[in-house]
């Protein structure tokens, strides 16, 4: 494995290595934080960093520590502005605290519309609003891979619903994977759409997704020949939705053939 690439090593003589490694370490080692400090070094790294960040096609963060409305917005308004090549976008933060709001929406929606080749979205503890997702099926046409949601137990994402499910159907032939998690709001009829518009997943992840019932998941299974993963996890005691039943693992055996992997619990 690559050593990691610091600008606090007092012996590196970054200022010295060839263009090409300084931007293969930008792409593949250095925090935003690093990357404003080579930027305001001097002109010359400035224009590296600006080349490397242009050309990155990936991009993940994971924090879990308590991070602002704020420093989340400024992160994705810093991709929107200098990363606009991307095709993987990661982005997990801390489970206890709610990430929403205008600020929020504003700066992802500005993220979409900057990442027109982007096939892969996982959004985790950052409340995406219907706004967003269709901003996304408006600007990223080819989405593969969209999961969203929070990921505690008491947390609910409350702000995406049938109608930003809807968008992505209409919008996003490609579309092959999604996993909600915790997404109060989307119900049969986000599956209903999805089905309506021909889309067929390959993989499905539903946890704790109360508004989606038993109907709704064999009416989508009837009509998901192409499915290989589902992964249902139910709703808290008392929280209603999905029940897994006989009429439910018929539906998977005669129609999707093609499963390999399904949990149901």
């Amino acid at each position: 494995m690559d050593p990691p690439l610091s600008l606090h090593s007092g012996h590196l003589p970054i200022l010295q290595l060839p263009n090409g490694v300084l931007q293969h370490g930008v792409t593949r080692w250095l925090s935003l934080s690093d990357c404003a400090t080579l930027a305001i070094a001097s002109k010359e790294l400035k224009l590296v960093v600006e080349v490397a960040l242009k050309a990155r096609k990936r991009w993940h963060s994971s924090d879990r520590h308590e991070v602002s409305h704020m420093k989340a917005s400024r992160l994705f308004k810093f991709l929107a502005r200098h990363s606009p090549n991307l095709t993987h976008i990661t982005c997990c933060f801390a489970a206890d605290r709610l990430y929403g709001g205008s600020l929020l929406e504003s700066s992802l929606s500005s993220l979409a519309a900057s990442t027109a080749n982007l096939t892969h979205l996982t959004l985790l503890n950052v409340d995406v609003t219907d706004v967003v997702l269709q901003a996304l099926a408006k600007h990223c046409l080819g989405l593969q891979h969209v999961a969203i949601g929070r990921t505690e137990n008491n947390a609910f994402g409350n702000f995406v619903s049938d109608e930003g499910l809807a968008a992505l159907a209409v919008a996003c032939r490609g579309l092959r994977s999604l996993y909600l998690f915790r997404c109060y709001s989307c119900s049969d009829a986000g599956l209903r759409e999805l089905v309506a518009q021909g889309r067929q997943l390959t993989r499905l992840v539903l946890h704790s997704c109360p508004q989606v019932t038993t109907s709704g998941l064999v009416s989508f299974l009837e009509a998901s020949t192409s499915l290989q993963e589902l992964d249902i996890l139910l709703p808290e005691s008392g929280s209603g939705g999905t029940a897994v039943n006989f009429e439910t693992c018929f539906a998977l055996a005669a129609n999707c053939s093609d499963l390999r992997v399904g949990t149901l619990c």
